[in-house]
């Protein structure tokens, strides 16, 4: 009967255009009668295949052996698995320069055969698939050496040099532990090398020439043990030889750093040399290590209550304790922000056990994951506007209806959190048309702008959120009509996310100092143009994310704001940040009515694309704009409570730290168009 009801829906006429032949899409389209199960004879006898050989020894034969029984869900992790699939896919992100978090995406798949492994594998799960808890001890390991890839490269080449003789020869000899793969992971990213020379003549290669496979796995295994040793993540007890030098080097003579400033801070806190030297230079090397040392944690999870659908803090608290997930009120570093981010929730226990998308309360709108510090973003905005209406439209009406552009949205998380917060406006005045308001929404990508359609479904404000095209906003800008432009301008500027760099581990190593300094070609194009024909351009330069949730596999929600690591590739299109930004916020300004509020945003800690940048705008547009400031000890619960880091010299900029907040690192900077 099975046979006979997949013939008949086989046959059965489609609306949609048959799969090419030859593809894998016949079969699950129904356009074969055989059964998919009956296609492989060997997986019905419970056999799976195993290939051997190696890219380095070529391909070997192919065979097939008993399937393993399927790993028990609540089962410990099988370490000797968890070890071989991340020491595989590190090998392969050093080897290859390649995103974590892409390359750990394919570690974390049930039935994985690894990189360019022979027969044998540990990591081969022959049909057992893995579990929760070692997709999470893959997970860790993996991203664990990224975030510490320069400290844990430097100690093992000085652990290494530093052990004993025979430890050392016990253990394999240097080349047993890749340094010299180490080696030229130093040289690339901090510019500093623990020896001229770390293996012997004979094996010595060509600088030119790549090299092999094998000494990255090396490389990834000793920093794997080093991580683990460090972490005390489990006792690795079958590489008890390599242990020994690895915690016997520390011993004999303590471990030796870099004499350069930024070189020792480079290595100490795992950030590439240029932006070492830059923190530096702008923060002070006490400030510097703070900052580094934060942007090295682990980002905690951040969620913002959504106002349409669920009406207290309380109401989500209690909500999400009945999914067993405890949550309770944002408090960062050394303040509160709950005047920035009066609705954000941190989860006690991090990401939840079965994820963001298996709770209830996700599913029905009750909360989207975003960062403190993008929610002071939207704060900055809401604040300001009702501070604005009310000094300037209270001659009649103490309402109107309002309109607001998010000239960057991306994936819309700063959209919806404006939806949110504008949502009390009609509950506290039902009925008053005066209350109303509308969300403007642009971005030159259109897969973006799908995201944004579906997520304002889901958090109920389609119907005030509309996305706009950019001959809309040229119309707007060259009408010059006081009644069709903006009361509020959000320009989240792409930048470096230099802020964010615990949200994206490889993110540190794809960051090219060159895109964070303004370029002198753009600079002088942009002191050409000026200002004064900002009313008819809008800038055609792209949109790049910011924030993003912690570290995650891809299987999680995200920051609506923020992109995947496959959206970070778009920043291969900017050549100067500072450039790129100076040209939105330009074109932005001839969107503001008079009397409106102009928000400028950016995920950096860098000067060159935050304070460099308001500086510029106030000196271009000083007869137009002015300093809209925040209130004392913004966004902190009041002035007494602010750090000292909270806000700048002038108080209409505000820089937040994750060392000083416990955000991401952010930017924002607010002006009123004048009358």
């Amino acid at each position: 009967r099975a046979m006979e009801s997949r013939t008949a829906s086989a046959s059965t006429p489609r609306l949609t255009a048959p799969a090419p032949a030859g593809r894998s899409g016949d079969r699950r389209r129904g356009s074969s009668p055989v059964p998919r199960r009956a296609l492989n004879p060997a997986r019905r006898r419970g056999l799976v295949r195993v290939r051997s050989g190696s890219a380095e020894e070529g391909p070997g034969e192919t065979r097939f052996e008993p399937r393993l029984p399927p790993v028990g869900l609540e089962a410990p992790p099988r370490w000797d698995l968890v070890h071989a699939r991340a020491v595989s896919a590190y090998a392969e992100i050093l080897m290859h320069r390649r995103d974590a978090q892409k390359v750990l995406r394919k570690a974390l798949r049930p039935e994985w055969p690894g990189f360019d492994e022979t027969s044998g594998w540990a990591g081969d799960a022959r049909g057992g698939g893995v579990n929760n808890a070692e997709r999470a001890a893959i997970a860790e390991a993996v991203l664990g050496m990224e975030v510490n890839r320069l400290n844990l490269a430097w100690l093992v080449v000085d652990r290494a040099h530093s052990a004993y003789e025979e430890s050392l020869h016990a253990a394999g000899g240097i080349e047993a532990f890749g340094v010299d793969a180490l080696e030229e992971t130093l040289r690339g990213h901090a510019d500093v090398s623990r020896a001229e020379k770390t293996f012997s003549a004979e094996t010595e290669l060509d600088a030119n020439v790549p090299l092999p496979r094998a000494r990255y796995v090396a490389a990834a295994s000793a920093m794997l043990d080093l991580h683990w040793m460090r972490e005390r993540v489990v006792s690795n007890e079958f590489h008890r030889d390599r242990l020994a030098v690895l915690r016997g080097g520390a011993k004999i003579q303590g471990d030796a750093w870099p004499d350069a400033a930024d070189a020792k801070l480079a290595v100490a806190y795992s950030v590439p040399k240029w932006f070492a030297a830059r923190l530096i230079e702008e923060r002070g090397v006490e400030g510097a290590t703070a900052l580094a040392a934060a942007l090295k944690r682990k980002a905690p999870l951040t969620v913002r209550r959504n106002a349409l659908k669920c009406d207290s803090n309380e109401t989500l608290m209690r909500a999400l304790a009945a999914e067993d997930v405890p949550a309770k009120r944002f408090s960062g570093s050394k303040e509160t922000l709950s005047r920035g981010a009066p609705d954000a929730l941190s989860f006690d226990c991090g990401r939840p056990r079965l994820g963001i998308f298996g709770l209830e309360t996700y599913r029905l709108g009750f909360f989207e994951v975003q960062d403190a510090g993008s929610q002071c973003i939207v704060s900055a905005v809401t604040q300001g506007l009702a501070n604005t209406t009310r000094g300037a439209r209270g001659e009649t009406s103490t309402l109107k209806p309002i309109k607001v552009l998010d000239a960057c949205c991306g994936n819309g998380g700063k959209t919806l959190a404006l939806a949110s917060s504008f949502s009390a406006r009609e509950s506290q005045n039902p009925g008053d048309p005066d209350a109303g308001y509308r969300i403007d929404c642009f971005d030159v990508d259109a897969r973006r702008l799908r995201h944004l359609v579906a997520a304002t479904r889901r958090a109920g404000c389609e119907n005030v959120t509309r996305v706009v095209t950019k001959l809309d906003l040229r119309a707007v800008a060259a009408a010059n009509v006081e009644a069709n432009k903006y009361d509020a301008v959000l320009v989240d500027a792409p930048c470096s996310s230099a802020g964010a760099l615990r949200r994206f581990p490889s993110l540190r190593w794809e960051m090219e100092e060159f895109k964070t300094r303004l370029d002198v070609w753009d600079d002088a194009d942009l002191d050409e143009r000026g200002s004064e024909d900002s009313e008819r351009r809008i800038s055609d330069s792209g949109r790049f994310y910011d924030d993003s949730e912690d570290f995650s596999d891809g299987h999680d929600a995200i920051d609506g704001d923020v992109a995947s690591a496959s959206g970070r590739s778009d920043r291969t299109l900017t050549r100067s940040f500072p450039a790129t930004q100076r040209r939105i916020l330009r074109d932005s300004a001839a969107l503001v009515r008079a009397g409106g509020v102009l928000v400028y945003a950016t995920c950096s800690v860098l000067r060159s694309e935050n304070e460099d940048v308001a500086s510029w705008f106030e000196d271009a547009f000083a007869e137009t704009f002015e300093p809209f400031a925040f209130p004392a000890g913004w966004p902190a619960a009041d002035a007494e409570n602010a750090s000292s880091s909270t806000t700048t010299t002038t108080t209409h900029v505000v820089g937040l730290t994750p060392d000083a907040h416990g955000t991401d690192g952010f930017f924002i900077a607010r002006w009123r168009r004048k009358r």
